[in-house]
């Protein structure tokens, strides 16, 4: 039975993004009104410039808001284009799209089938995983290595240092090991938009940095799965999940 996509309250708006001001705030012209927009990522999206590029604007209206819009997906495709692939790039929401298709059976070919999940912060403060039956799911949500083909005429960013992979190393032991009674661990990661299959590879230039938690990941028997969600004007729907190989 095919499973119900998760629907936003009301339908995104499209606008076209002028610039990204600063690490929280994309100023979009939306129907030929520059709005200053809340950007739910401080990281660049896969080193890209998306000024001139279409997005997907969610409503605030909560009175406590700053600012009227969130971008919730930008596209490599042009504003005129009549198709566009979206980026999701709201990576706080994807541990409630991995819960919602967890609850309902989307993620069968992983745990079997649909069955009573317990939530809680299992590996640190900062980050919400899931036991599901005798498994312990922790969930990664990237937007570093995009792995699309960029339209040549697109600017990129100057790319910013590497990240420290310390955090995370303590993250992914501590998930392991403080749950000695779950006969599996598994790290999912999230991609919001068509991307295809994660290779280590992609990484070639941070090889030093990448090959220690991968390393780790293997000798702690931890499984690694891929997740895309397609993102739409209406909603977002799990497309697929797959296992990967941590192998170069």
């Amino acid at each position: 039975m095919e499973i119900e996509p998760i629907y936003f309250p009301e339908p995104l708006i499209e606008g076209v993004v002028l610039e990204r001001k600063n690490p929280f705030i994309m100023i979009v012209n939306l129907g030929g009104e520059s709005v200053a927009c809340h950007c739910p990522t401080t990281w660049h999206i896969g080193n890209l410039e998306v000024a001139g590029r279409p997005c997907l604007l969610s409503r605030n209206d909560a009175s406590d808001r700053k600012t009227p819009y969130t971008v919730e997906a930008v596209s490599i495709c042009r504003p005129e284009d009549p198709e566009k692939q979206w980026i999701g790039i709201n990576l706080t929401a994807a541990n409630r799209y991995v819960e919602y298709y967890l609850e309902n059976g989307g993620f069968a070919g992983m745990v079997g089938p649909a069955s009573k999940i317990h939530r809680g912060r299992l590996s640190g403060k900062a980050n919400l995983d899931f036991i599901v039956g005798g498994s312990s799911i922790a969930i990664k949500a990237p937007l570093l290595s995009l792995g699309l083909d960029i339209p040549h005429e697109m600017r990129v960013k100057k790319e910013k240092p590497f990240p420290s992979t310390e955090r995370f190393l303590k993250r992914i032991t501590a998930l392991r090991e403080g749950l000695p009674t779950c006969k599996r661990t598994i790290l999912i990661t999230v991609y919001l938009y068509d991307r295809p299959d994660f290779h280590i590879s992609e990484y070639r230039d941070h090889h030093d940095a990448v090959m220690p938690v991968v390393a780790k990941s293997a000798a702690l028997g931890i499984e690694n799965w891929q997740a895309n969600f397609i993102v739409t004007e209406y909603g977002v729907r799990l497309d697929r999940c797959v296992p990967l190989s941590t192998a170069e």
